[in-house]
């Protein structure tokens, strides 16, 4: 199935360089547009110049982790509408309560695949 992801920006903040990248991949070779942060507070850095089509934000990291970080987008009038979906190991249904009562649009647990990607986001973004 070809994805028609051409017109998208997409925002991938994790600590774990391994994750960010398998996830970066995947979205590039659909045509998205995929900017990158290694953590929170870089990640809250490039989202004063950009407003993306969807962010993926890990939950576990140093520095801001992403409950601050999703704190912090949902003040933030341009980004408050913004799908942001958390990508966690954190598996546990209690975890994923957490995140969609905290503001985020969607969750995905750690591991995944690659090739499962794709179908988990629209499934996500569509609800």
């Amino acid at each position: 199935m070809k994805y028609e992801l051409d017109d998208w920006v997409v925002l991938i903040i994790d600590d774990e360089p391994n994750n960010l990248e398998a996830i970066k991949v995947t979205l590039e070779h659909f045509g998205a547009k995929v900017l990158t942060a290694l953590s929170g507070l870089k990640g809250m850095d490039v989202l004063k110049s950009i407003t993306p089509t969807l962010i993926l934000l890990d939950l576990a990291m140093s520095e801001m982790d992403g409950w601050e970080v999703i704190k912090n987008i949902r003040t933030i009038p341009a980004l408050k509408e913004i799908p942001v979906i958390a990508v966690t190991a954190h598996a546990m249904t209690s975890d994923r309560e957490r995140a969609l009562k905290s503001g985020f649009d969607g969750y995905l647990a750690k591991p995944f695949r690659p090739s499962k990607v794709i179908d988990e986001i629209l499934g996500i973004i569509a609800n």
